[in-house]
């Protein structure tokens, strides 16, 4: 008895895993494969109840010249609606049945999406190329539908998605459309018991020949673009009398994310190999003539600022050039202990070049690459100017009047 009792114990504890594994399967994430989700396991008109929800990649290729740079943080909204089907409505066919089906008008309500949520993190690069990938979730509620079909709903980005990617530095090259085909079922009695069997993304509004012709299908929702930048500063000593030994100190000022008003990581160091990730809003570093400070990774929408001390005795005339060689910081007199700053550089075009839509991907901007130049000339020893310039003087005034003489000479004769 005490065996009966155990083996009984035993069976109900499997049909209740077994029970609860088909709870879960019946709620489980589906993914598409070559734009359909479907059980793989089905046969010829005997289709098999799938999961209730759908899960639809979104990426973002990311782009830098570091080995690793840190991606985009931005939320994607997208609106679903049922396709308004009147006249003439799209048909598919399974390539099985002579019959092709008509597709319906997607149900109010019968399909809701979540949100697209890219946080900031770690990318490798691999060719200064890489990505990042989120799901957006498709979820079916069944109490909303009726009757058995092929509900056709259109998905678009929300209005909002504009304002939200100009704000993270992201551009996206087209605007698409995207179609959802819900396959709905009776249960295998024939009562109107409903349950989802297929998905097919579509990026237009068609019909269908094949479950397996890949024309039209989609396996994810369109891709964007976020563009790394880099920006550097070189330290140059001229003149006769300039220290190109010295360590001139700079503080560095990173506004690198304008999505919250902190700062998502990025890179820097003295030289492309050597730097390392940080989060700082201000860096220090010190360079003398011919050394190379890089930040790598920025924010295209990013803005730094170069602040010098010059921390020697002597008075220098400073000026900034960016990478075209043009001086954009005019040369002036910095003396000891004093400071030479730029205004906040912005990295790239961004702004300018998505000011109206976020669809061109920026450049760097002529200040990725800048150039302090410290100049302390060599003067003449003291004295020496004063001590010869009488006679200077005197010779310039013997050459000047020499012709005059002569002249008026053969004019006597």
């Amino acid at each position: 008895m005490k065996v009966w009792k155990k083996l009984s114990a035993v069976a109900l504890a499997l049909v209740m895993v077994m029970a609860l594994s088909v709870m879960a399967s019946a709620a489980s994430n589906e993914t598409l494969t070559n734009g359909v989700a479907k059980d793989t396991t089905e046969n010829t008109y005997n289709y098999k109840a799938i999961g209730n929800t759908l899960e639809i990649p979104k990426s973002i290729t990311v782009t830098g010249t570091a080995p690793k740079v840190y991606g985009p943080t931005v939320t994607y909204s997208y609106d679903i609606v049922g396709v308004d089907i009147t006249s003439g409505a799209p048909t598919v066919s399974d390539g099985i049945s002579t019959t092709a089906r008509p597709v319906k008008s997607g149900v109010t309500g019968g399909v809701t999406l979540s949100t697209v949520v890219f946080t900031s993190s770690e990318v490798a690069l691999t060719n200064d190329t890489g990505s990042v990938t989120e799901k957006l979730t498709a979820t079916v509620d069944l109490t909303k539908f009726s009757y058995p079909g092929i509900y056709r709903y259109a998905i678009t980005e929300a209005t909002t998605n504009t304002a939200a990617l100009y704000t993270a530095g992201v551009t996206r090259p087209t605007e698409d459309a995207f179609f959802l085909d819900v396959y709905i079922k009776n249960d295998t009695n024939g009562t109107n018991n409903l349950s989802v069997y297929g998905y097919v993304l579509l990026d237009t509004n068609t019909n269908i020949t094949s479950t397996d012709d890949p024309s039209h299908k989609v396996s994810a929702l369109t891709t964007d673009s976020y563009a790394t930048m880099d920006i550097s500063v070189t330290k140059s000593v001229t003149g006769n009398m300039g220290d190109k030994t010295n360590q001139f100190p700079f503080t560095i000022a990173v506004n690198n994310n304008p999505i919250s008003g902190t700062n998502m990581s990025y890179y820097s160091g003295k030289t492309n190999a050597n730097t390392t990730a940080v989060t700082d809003a201000s860096l220090t570093t010190s360079l003398k003539d011919g050394e190379v400070y890089v930040i790598k990774g920025l924010n295209p929408k990013a803005t730094v600022t170069f602040t010098e001390t010059n921390n020697t005795p002597d008075e220098y005339t400073v000026s900034v050039k960016d990478k075209a060689d043009s001086l954009f910081v005019t040369a002036a007199a910095v003396t000891a202990g004093s400071n030479k700053a730029t205004s906040a550089l912005a990295v790239s075009n961004y702004d300018t070049v998505n000011a109206t839509a976020v669809t061109t991907v920026p450049t760097a901007s002529d200040y990725s690459a800048i150039t302090f130049i410290n100049n302390l000339d060599a003067i003449s020893p003291t004295g020496v100017a004063l001590r010869y310039a009488p006679y200077l003087a005197m010779l310039g005034a013997g050459v000047v009047a020499l012709p005059l003489s002569l002249r008026k000479k053969e004019e006597l004769y």
